[in-house]
């Protein structure tokens, strides 16, 4: 296979994986946000915080349960392939760590959830229910595993099947259902704990009947140590990726109240979803860009790079111009008291931008093997948001919060791009990204105008109709033929 054919097997690749995980994210947020609603609906902005608050404990406990696994099985699995004695070691040796480590963090959390809910959301009903979060850690880790192991042999629909799709309608089922029935945020938390089991028999399910993952196999001394040696800096890494990222509403549990808790993670959870785009491109590309990093075809990775990025850019940046514009409508959906959060959508969105505007250069770094730069910039952007937060959380309040994590995130992606062009050197932008900047630009002015006339969900429906059509239409106008034709030809496969 030539090179161009390579490069359009590849774009095609990720474009499938991208597809794939768009439609299983499209399941997923219409399964969260009936959840999201019954929850602020049903508890209030006060209650649902202490729920809010107790799902970021979730990643921060991941962190120490998995130990980088996920990275790790993507830079080993395609490496060595999915039929190999030393990938299906990888995966056992993953599982063991995860396990072990869920038993020991769990423990852990139930004996100091009282001192951590001193430290943060005083109430009897936080420390209560970490107590209950800690029965479903393993299940929860052991769960991260299978869809990290179906993401890294390019089986993404699996991933999608128990991440985005199970894991949903299991918390929708049992969450959504302990609150309709009255049993309040202790009914949740159960609830989190009984859709933890579900999704995991899901993915053992699925491993077993469609991998050759499904015997345990005991890795070498020498598998332990390569395993060790790159997962463990990757920990500190997602330690410092937390940081950064969930440092804001940490800190607000810690100087404000439950109810801030509550408005701010509904806004930046509606911020978030500006990420799909970079997250969906980034299912498949680590694990290729790791194939092609392997073989020495760096010019094919560089063209792979610089067509994704800017992919991901021009998607992104109409959503973010309808949100930004139209931040107190959407808020408003959720009930009283959430639109006090319309500048923590607008500031965390531009931040996602900034975020889509540099690709996938986290990962690129890490699959070249750079993965020690990749942890000091988490772990220097992770005490550098600690540091603007403590100071603007208590100068500005709830907007002080998203003021010092949109400055970290878009200095850190910043970061990112100046040492992937340093390192490998590898640029991703041209002249190409004027014209979503010029379709953008023509949308804003109508969503503008329509603001003027229309408000609410008329406002927001006819702002994603006639903007949408003004941006994808100026798009396909401005597309030269030598852009036109890749996407033709991953169509027509």
């Amino acid at each position: 296979m030539g090179e161009a054919e390579s490069k359009i097997s590849n774009l095609g690749s990720i474009s499938q994986g991208a597809g794939i995980h768009i439609l299983g994210h499209m399941v997923k947020t219409v399964l969260t946000l009936v959840t999201t609603v019954i929850l602020t609906r049903t508890l209030g902005a006060s209650l649902y915080g202490i729920y809010a608050y107790l799902l970021l404990t979730l990643p921060l406990c991941l962190i120490f349960i998995n130990l980088g696994a996920n990275n790790s099985l993507l830079r080993f699995i395609p490496k060595f392939g999915e039929s190999n004695d030393k990938s299906q070691a990888f995966v056992t040796l993953s599982a063991t760590i995860s396990l072990i480590m869920s038993v020991v963090v769990g423990v852990l959390l139930f004996i100091f959830a009282p001192t951590l809910s001193e430290l943060t959301i005083d109430e009897s009903l936080f420390s209560k229910t970490l107590r209950i979060l800690a029965l479903m850690l393993p299940f929860y880790g052991l769960t991260n595993i299978g869809a990290s192991v179906f993401k890294s042999i390019e089986k993404l629909h699996y991933t999608i099947l128990v991440k985005s799709i199970s894991r949903p309608l299991f918390r929708l089922c049992f969450v959504g259902g302990a609150v309709l029935l009255g049993f309040s945020i202790i009914g949740a938390t159960i609830g989190l704990v009984l859709s933890s089991i579900g999704t995991l028999l899901v993915a053992v399910f699925l491993l077993s009947k469609s991998t050759h993952f499904s015997k345990v196999k005991t890795p070498t001394k020498s598998d332990v140590v390569s395993y060790l040696k790159f997962s463990i800096p990757l920990t500190f890494n997602q330690m410092g990726s937390l940081l950064y990222k969930r440092t804001d509403i940490f800190m607000i549990g810690l100087f404000l109240s439950s109810a801030a808790v509550g408005v701010y993670q509904i806004s930046i959870t509606l911020a978030g979803f500006l990420a799909l785009p970079l997250t969906a491109f980034n299912q498949l590309f680590p694990p290729i860009a790791s194939r092609l990093y392997s073989n020495g075809r760096l010019s094919e990775l560089e063209d792979l790079y610089e067509i994704v990025t800017l992919w991901i850019f021009t998607i992104c940046l109409f959503p973010t111009i309808l949100l930004v514009i139209n931040a107190e409508e959407v808020l408003e959906i959720f009930g009283d008291g959430f639109s006090d959060g319309v500048w923590v959508v607008t500031l965390i969105s531009l931040a996602q931008l900034a975020n889509a505007a540099v690709g996938a250069s986290g990962y690129l770094l890490m699959m070249t093997d750079h993965q020690y730069i990749v942890t000091l910039n988490q772990v220097v952007s992770g005490v550098a948001n600690v540091v603007l937060n403590y100071i603007l959380i208590l100068e500005m309040g709830l907007i002080g919060g998203a003021v010092a994590t949109a400055t970290v995130i878009s200095s850190i992606n910043i970061a990112r791009v100046v040492q992937v062009w340093y390192l490998e050197d590898i640029f991703p932008y041209n002249l190409n990204y004027i014209k979503p900047v010029i379709a953008g630009g023509a949308a804003a002015v109508i969503l503008f105008l329509l603001g003027f006339k229309l408000s609410g969900l008329q406002l927001l429906v006819l702002s994603l109709i006639l903007g949408g059509s003004t941006y994808l239409g100026i798009i396909i106008m401005l597309l030269s033929d030598d852009e036109i034709e890749p996407i033709k030809q991953i169509i027509a496969e």
